[in-house]
């Protein structure tokens, strides 16, 4: 992933940006009164976030909204929930904080049955991202669906960048948590409680716009760390089994 991250930098003629060490710098500047109209919080007009946008419009290729790319970004209906007992009858159900972790287990089983329930399963063309939470947490951090989590049921509190194909959606996974794209969609949360983001907020982060055949070449090595997890959790399983089948022989 840290290689594809090198690539879309050296490609795009951006620059390699470092992590802030806090996502909410004392760095604001001077503004002109017309760029406030839609936006008035300090974090939005900081050099935190001006630098990652004005790195990204001035490189050699451009860059291109999120939702040019994105088939489309959509935040599913809530509804209450039927947990059942039976996984043959039920589709397993993830929250934002299990996505973060390296081998996601689901928190309960929700009924195949139950109305609507189409909108929450997610498969591996579609990102998710965390609607809330602190700056300095999992807010704006953007996750590809692998493991249990593929044709899994996923929260409401992810919102969906939905993609014609893996290979965008691999592309995206990429650029966004790239630091430009880390720093834009942190400065983009609003609310001073529980920072929130929307559909629209994310739309309109900027990635490169790199040739098609540059793109998918990102693009293929972002789907590829889905599937690298997946054979990892699988292969640790196995390991496991293995240690664990001895030592009961042993016992």
């Amino acid at each position: 992933m840290e290689e594809a991250k090198w690539l879309l930098t050296q490609m795009s003629g951006m620059h390699t940006l470092l992590p802030a060490s806090s996502p909410t710098p004392f760095c604001t500047t001077s503004v002109p009164s017309t760029r406030v109209g839609s936006r008035l919080d300090g974090f939005y007009h900081s050099m935190y976030h001006s630098e990652a946008v004005r790195d990204l419009s001035h490189g050699k290729v451009g860059a291109i909204e999120v939702g040019r790319i994105a088939e489309s970004i959509v935040e599913p209906n809530r509804f209450k929930r039927v947990p059942i007992d039976d996984p043959t009858y039920g589709l397993p159900f993830f929250g934002t904080a299990t996505l973060m972790r390296i081998d996601p287990e689901p928190m309960y089983y929700i009924a195949r049955r139950q109305l609507e329930v189409e909108q929450y399963v997610v498969d591996e063309s579609t990102l998710l991202m965390p609607r809330s939470g602190q700056l300095s947490g999992i807010i704006g951090v953007c996750v590809l669906p692998y493991g249990k989590v593929i044709r899994g049921a996923v929260t409401e509190d992810a919102i969906r960048i939905r993609c014609r194909t893996s290979v965008d959606a691999g592309y995206l996974f990429i650029a966004l948590n790239e630091e430009h794209g880390i720093r834009q969609l942190k400065a983009r949360a609003y609310g001073s409680s529980i920072p929130h983001l929307d559909v629209h907020q994310i739309g309109r982060v900027l990635v490169p716009k790199l040739p098609e055949k540059e793109r998918e070449r990102i693009g293929e090595m972002g789907a590829n760390v889905g599937k690298l997890r997946d054979d990892a959790i699988k292969l640790e399983a196995g390991a496991r089994a293995i240690v664990e089948s001895a030592i009961e022989e042993a016992a």
